[in-house]
């Protein structure tokens, strides 16, 4: 998803400058993204993510699912758990847990997994979007946590690319946080909404420590560790890394 939107940036660029509502939203990305983990400290963000679908039929109703989700960003390692799926990756391997199934992946990392690459292409996303932008609306909002609604219509080349219709940003101006964020989809789409709601940010995490490597979480020698009882190993790394870890041990 983030290397097809930042190929639409070289597709359809824009130069012109932001609108004044999107340039305060922009602000408080460069804020979020600008505190990268420096040293041995983590970055954690938890939030919860809704997904409604459209109804497919007469007698369908429109269907919401919730689910909760913590990321862990280092220097040295990344990881995303959530309540269907979690991953676990530093700068040599990547698990990925499937609870639901009992199935573990072991592969190997195909990309940086320090929490300034992550953050680097988050911003790189929000930053395509912003400059495929049509038009943008304001609004003042009152009785709730948020102040100001920023609402953002991509251009019409990027809603056909990427049948993102609309996205509404729920900010707090005066202590410039971004409390929830709603993509809409066009008819096109089953999927009709995907909202987060941003429930805490620390980028000084002292509860969590990134320091081991992943696979000393899951592994005790060439057998997943007794918290993982029940569950099948799959290993997808190449059998060159294989090879490699087989003649370090010897």
């Amino acid at each position: 998803m983030i290397a097809a939107l930042c190929f639409t940036a070289i597709l359809f660029p824009k130069t012109l400058p932001l609108d004044p509502c999107l340039q305060e939203v922009d602000a408080i990305f460069k804020t979020m993204y600008g505190h990268l983990p420096k040293e041995d400290r983590v970055a954690f963000v938890s939030y919860e993510v809704i997904t409604t679908n459209r109804p497919q039929g007469p007698k369908e109703q429109e269907e919401s699912r919730h689910s909760t989700v913590r990321t862990y960003a280092g220097q040295q390692q990344y990881r995303f758990i959530s309540d269907d799926i979690e991953v676990y990756q530093d700068k040599d391997e990547v698990f990925t847990v499937i609870p639901m199934r009992k199935v573990i992946y072991r592969a190997n990392a195909g990309i940086k997994a320090n929490g300034d690459e992550r953050l680097r292409q988050m911003k790189q996303l929000q930053d395509t979007l912003f400059r495929n932008s049509d038009r943008v609306t304001c609004a003042k909002l009152t009785g709730s946590g948020a102040d100001k609604l920023v609402t953002l219509f991509p251009a019409k080349k990027w809603v056909e690319l990427t049948q993102i219709a609309s996205v509404d940003y729920y900010l707090n101006s005066e202590k410039k946080e971004l409390q929830r964020q709603v993509i809409h989809y066009t008819n096109l789409k089953k999927l009709k909404s995907v909202e987060y709601i941003f429930r805490e940010i620390d980028y000084d995490h002292r509860l969590v420590s990134l320091r081991q490597p992943v696979k000393s979480l899951f592994m005790d020698g060439n057998k997943l560790r007794p918290a993982y009882a029940g569950y099948q190993l799959i290993d997808v790394r190449d059998q060159k890394h294989k090879k490699e870890v087989s003649a370090k041990k010897k």
